[in-house]
């Protein structure tokens, strides 16, 4: 005889694989099971439920919000939501701090609950959307009813394009998304940082970052470690993207239907201030509600300008201090080579007359300094002729430079342990490869393409462009 202490098991639908617990005639709703349904809203076509006066909150019934001044979220107990201290039940393991789910215990304790179906193609793990596959496998999404308009609709059948409204940071002129807490993270929302000591990447999957282990979908094909963009593979082997509406060019568009060769993207809100300039500068900053580009935003804002320090101005004033020979050829410092037609930006260069030397600073082993075209076109602003490329990558398993954060909030970088080591190493091998031949040819003076140094990235490797 089965004791009063026994739970009672629920009856499961008879349908054979079928987990759903059975509601009438031995079957579950979705196998026929009839029920008193619940009111619908009374628009033609909608399905939502009703909530009050018969229509849903979409079509206008109202729920009580939260009591605070200026608050919009519903009010779940007490008259307030959670944000203003709605008290929701916890995970009853100690030190828990999760919302207990079912069984007074949180998802990782044990809650079980209905898991999302996944897309039916074999060795797929997306959740199913529509038709029982996911978004890449076929399934349809509801489009911006733009014509032509490709984007996912958001609210109200557009998309953001189109003037689908997102929730704004509440600080008075900011644009930015509302992250939590109704900021933005500029204004105080705090994310989720990676887990390894001292590093402030965001975290991913798993409570790290890219960089430390967060694993992320790679390309479709064998051997390719890209990141897949669309349709399983990345750009290299096939994933469509935007191009340039420029005939004959290839590059990604940006804002505007170009790329940043022709004048997409954001833009420096001063144009009378760049007369010469066929197209004004990028815009990299933005400030109460204009954008400008570096040099406009240092002459307007000093203070905020002196905080945006980059890993590689550092490097590269460390150079420029501890080889001093080289003052003399000095060209440019991050600005397109002078009366030139080419925008690309070396970080540093240097004019030796029958041949030049160019630093790039590689951060987070950005790849982009890497990018043989970029070298190219530089190599043809300075006349075709020979020239020596240092790559230099700050960080790594030793990293040369820390982010820190000041007693004012803000961030910036200092050296670690490793830095005067490796800046040593870097002087000894430009002393030694570079400075012989300052009043001298090249001594890859038969060579009509750059020749590429890569140091600390895993050794000193020299690379053909």
């Amino acid at each position: 005889m089965m004791s009063s202490s026994s739970k009672r098991q629920r009856k499961r639908c008879k349908f054979d694989g079928c987990e759903n617990g059975a509601v009438k005639g031995g079957v579950c709703r979705r196998h026929g099971a009839k029920t008193k349904r619940k009111k619908r809203c009374e628009f033609d076509g909608c399905e939502n439920q009703a909530q009050k006066g018969g229509v849903c909150v979409k079509h206008g019934a109202e729920l009580k919000r939260c009591k605070f001044d200026g608050c919009e979220n519903g009010a779940q107990k007490g008259g307030v939501c959670i944000k203003h201290g709605a008290k929701r039940k916890r995970c009853k393991f100690d030190g828990c701090e999760n919302i207990a789910v079912k069984g007074g215990v949180c998802i990782k304790h044990g809650a079980k609950t209905k898991r999302k179906k996944r897309c039916q193609i074999d060795g797929c793990e997306n959740g199913a959307i529509q038709g029982g596959v996911c978004c890449r496998h076929g399934a349809k999404l509801k489009r911006c009813k733009f014509d032509g308009c490709e984007n996912g609709a958001v609210r109200g059948s557009v998309c953001v394009k189109h003037g689908a409204k997102l929730k704004r940071c509440k600080f008075d002129g900011c644009e930015n998304g509302a992250v939590k807490g109704g900021v933005c993270v500029k204004h105080g929302a705090k994310l989720k940082r990676c887990k390894f000591d001292g590093c402030e990447n965001q975290a991913q999957k798993g409570g790290v970052c890219r960089r430390h282990g967060a694993k992320t979908k790679r390309c479709q094909i064998e051997g390719c470690e890209n990141q897949a963009q669309k349709g399983g593979v990345c750009i290299k082997h096939g994933a469509k993207t935007k191009r340039c509406q420029i005939e004959g060019c290839e590059k990604i568009a940006l804002k505007g239907g170009l790329c940043i060769a022709h004048g997409g993207g954001h833009r420096c809100s001063r144009a009378d201030y760049h007369p010469l300039d066929a197209i004004p500068p990028h815009a990299g900053f933005k400030k109460d509600g204009q954008r400008y580009c570096h040099s406009c935003f240092a002459y307007l804002f000093p203070d905020l300008a002196k905080m945006q320090v980059r890993q590689e101005h550092l490097i590269l004033a460390e150079i420029q201090r501890r080889l001093p020979e080289l003052a003399e050829f000095f060209t440019v410092w991050d600005c397109a080579v002078p009366n030139s037609c080419t925008l690309k930006k070396p970080d540093l260069l240097y004019d030796m007359w029958t041949w030049y030397l160019q630093f790039e600073v590689d951060e987070w082993g950005n790849l982009h300094e890497d990018n043989r075209e970029r070298l190219r076109e530089i190599n043809e602003a300075m006349g075709d002729r020979p020239g020596i490329v240092i790559r230099v990558n700050p960080n790594g398993t030793k990293p040369m430079l820390s982010k820190r954060q000041t007693t004012a909030g803000n961030y910036g970088y200092q050296a670690t342990t490793h830095f005067e080591s490796k800046m040593d190493q870097l002087e000894s091998f430009v002393r030694k490869v570079v400075v012989p031949f300052l009043h001298a040819d090249s001594p890859f003076a038969a060579s009509d393409v750059p020749t590429v140094y890569k140091l600390f990235f895993e050794e000193i490797s020299i690379a053909a462009v």
